[in-house]
């Protein structure tokens, strides 16, 4: 892990070389362990456009990146000390703090409605979502589409027990699904223009927001400690992650050479082309007025009855369990 590390903070070194840095020399940079949602995809690339740009380094960090493997494995490696801050979606951290009582809080918002959903190629045997009744669905184990499904499936009205989910790794899932080895995969929204390149067909997509309007997406996470210990440093590092975010939406193009140039199996034009989709869930009325990366306390409280309705958890959890206020802004 160690080796790992140290080779992820070579690329990131070299990638924020050339950006400015209001940080005095004389004071040493914190080092902070950051992991992706998951991989190295487009929609991550903000990380990345904030190590380039130097938004770190001026707030005085010196960020290393390593690809997350989904929202559950990186609230673990948080709640363990081995990761600083993450992008974990918000339904998985209500239902990891109910059930697990883990110690990770989400202090900023990333996407305001969430991105899960399931594919399909077009002109095949599933053209709504009730034709995914007894299908085989490519998912990596453990992630947010996953672990939502059984709601998903009874608002459309399906049996999820009907339906076989086939352990698969997201960078193999769109090549499984053009071989026709599986029959849908559980995906973000903005993964279409990788699954269309590939494919060379067009994704039918069935967004879960589609049913569940009030469910946030993907929330930057950290530990309950360090929220407690240094809140100044928790500030300090959304609002330079935020202001890669709102540069990376507002320059898809510049963003997918950026995570290219540190993740060179990264396409930079899908790259961009994701950026593009993940725009609107980023910006909308609310952070309009409140900034990127806001969080609405009484869409917390909806998205955790839709997990006490759906999921039956072992204990019910407040506002303040899952989200902790006062960080963006």
């Amino acid at each position: 892990m160690k080796k790992l590390w140290l080779s992820i903070a070579a690329v990131c070194v070299v990638v924020g070389a050339g950006g400015a840095s209001t940080a005095s020399p004389a004071h040493r940079l914190a080092h902070i362990n950051y992991a992706t949602s998951f991989g190295n995809f487009g929609r991550d690339s903000y990380v990345y456009v904030a190590i380039s740009k130097g938004y770190f380094k001026a707030a005085g960090f010196d960020v290393s990146v390593a690809a997350g493997n989904g929202s559950e494995d990186d609230m673990k490696l948080i709640a363990a000390g081995k990761i600083d801050y993450a992008p974990v979606d918000f339904t998985a951290a209500v239902v990891a703090r109910a059930n697990e009582q883990l110690p990770v809080k989400i202090v900023s918002l990333v996407h305001q409605h969430t991105l899960s959903a399931e594919f399909a190629v077009a002109g095949g045997s599933i053209k709504t979502a009730k034709d995914l009744a007894g299908k085989k669905i490519g998912d990596f184990p453990g992630s947010t589409t996953q672990v939502m499904f059984p709601l998903f499936a009874q608002k459309v009205g399906i049996d999820p027990k009907s339906v076989t989910f086939v352990p698969a790794n997201p960078q193999a899932e769109p090549s499984l699904l053009a071989a026709g080895k599986l029959d849908a995969v559980g995906q973000f929204t903005v993964g279409v223009p990788l699954y269309e390149a590939v494919t060379k067909k067009k994704i039918l997509v069935f967004a879960y927001a589609k049913y569940f309007s009030n469910l946030m997406g993907i929330g930057i996470a950290t530990s309950d400690s360090r929220i407690a210990k240094d809140p100044a440093q928790v500030k300090a590092f959304v609002a330079a992650l935020n202001k890669g975010l709102a540069y990376a939406i507002a320059h898809p193009d510049e963003a997918g050479k950026i995570i290219h140039a540190a993740q060179p199996l990264t396409d930079a034009k899908i790259a961009a082309a994701e950026l593009r989709i993940m725009k609107q869930y980023v910006q909308t009325a609310q952070t309009a007025e409140h900034g990127i990366g806001y969080v609405d306390p009484s869409r917390v409280a909806a998205t955790i009855a839709i997990v006490n309705a759906g999921f039956h958890p072992k204990r019910h959890v407040k506002v303040s369990d899952v989200y902790a206020a006062g960080f963006v802004g």
